[in-house]
């Protein structure tokens, strides 16, 4: 029988934490064979080489990365199990997340994409996929939703997506602009999943400099892919996505600190950005001397206008299309919600529990992905008597 549900651990040390991060999920789980189903790569080999060996031998319908430092709620595939089952033509399913610290607090959510989506965030919908690929272009990372957000069909990955291991702490965007042309996406309200934001974080270690030469480059390498499903006059090319590839070549220009104020405040930092850009960027470096290191006119970029502008100059499908909620699932509390928070995804719920008993048949200790055969019905789960957050 195959399981519906393949849930990707991608590194050795999700197997104990595991049962704390999801545990609960109104799921009949597949023990299989005693042999694990799959087999991690060794963490040297790196986080996205270890999802590739995870997406090798998964084999539900459906596949689910969990992240290592990130958490769900159990109600998750609850939620975006059904929409994919209603439509098969859809291969993505995902919902809202919550920032949180490391400690697990939850974080304001603020910034450009979520202006953009505004109302359309606590909306059922379905999104255009080529305009998702847009709005990934033009945000640069984590729009409305994340990868621990996110369901999407095993089919994906026979059709040959897979996740790049030369893109850095990025390789997801590249990843999702890629999945989006393949297909819309079905989005529902609820924060079911969260985003860790800290300090040991790959994105956050990573020099601004080199995030933006990665994001250009994953935007360059989707938008110029004739095989992509790119509409012809979004290609570089073209001319149509001029305006997202200037804002992230200016951004990564911007990222050599080759002004006055960056002297006067870190002079090895403004000579280490001089050494960088005479490799890389002669012509910027010699611009930025004969206008002796002057801030640019313009110093911030609006995505949200440039998301607009784009859109609709290249007649992007948006809004996207409401569509009626399929399932029924709590979400996570607002930061400013200051009513008794319940229990959250790592919390551990009573051992004797129907949901609890269901993932401890599960063989987290024995290999790398969970198998889940059936998402039980709303009406008939566990879950429907757990008191909301």
């Amino acid at each position: 029988m195959i399981p519906l549900v393949s849930i990707c651990l991608g590194t050795d040390r999700q197997r104990q934490p595991f049962g704390r991060r999801f545990l609960g999920v109104s799921s009949e789980v597949s023990r299989g064979s005693p042999t694990p189903a799959v087999s991690v790569a060794p963490p040297r080999h790196g986080t996205y080489a270890n999802w590739n060996t995870c997406l090798q031998k998964a084999r539900g319908e459906f596949v689910y990365i969990a992240t290592s430092a990130d958490t769900a709620l159990p109600t998750l595939l609850e939620r975006l199990v059904p929409p994919l089952q209603r439509w098969p033509e859809i291969s993505l399913a995902a919902c809202d997340f919550q920032d949180i610290d490391e400690h697990s607090r939850p974080l304001d959510r603020t910034g450009s994409a979520r202006t953009f989506f505004g109302p359309w965030l606590d909306v059922p919908s379905i999104c255009d996929g080529k305009t998702e690929c847009l709005l990934h272009a033009c945000f640069g990372g984590p729009t409305r939703v994340t990868m621990t957000s996110v369901l999407f069909r095993r089919q994906l990955v026979q059709d040959g997506l897979w996740f790049r291991t030369d893109r850095g702490s990025i390789a997801d965007l590249e990843w999702a602009m890629r999945a989006s042309l393949a297909s819309d996406i079905a989005f529902g309200p609820g924060r079911l999943a969260t985003w860790r934001i800290h300090d040991a974080q790959a994105t956050q270690g990573s020099p601004r400099i080199i995030l933006t030469q990665s994001i250009l480059a994953c935007v360059e390498s989707v938008l110029g892919d004739p095989g992509a499903g790119v509409p012809r006059a979004w290609t570089p090319t073209a001319g149509g996505v001029d305006e997202i590839l200037a804002m992230w070549r200016r951004e990564y220009r911007h990222g050599f600190g080759l002004f006055r104020g960056e002297l006067r405040r870190h002079p090895l930092r403004f000579l280490q950005g001089i050494w960088a850009a005479a490799g890389s960027e002669p012509r910027y470096l010699l611009r930025q001397m004969l206008r002796g290191f002057a801030w640019p006119e313009r110093d911030s970029v609006d995505r949200c206008a440039v998301a607009l502008n784009v859109s609709e100059r290249l007649n992007a499908s948006w809004p996207p299309r409401k569509v009626a909620d399929v399932s029924n699932a709590p979400d996570l509390p607002s930061p400013d919600d200051h009513r008794p928070r319940g229990r959250m995804a790592s919390d551990t719920p009573n051992a004797g529990s129907p949901r609890a008993q269901a993932f401890q048949r599960c063989p987290a200790d024995e290999g790398d992905v969970i198998e889940i055969r059936q998402i039980f019905d709303q009406a008939a789960s566990p879950s429907r008597n757990r008191r909301r957050p």
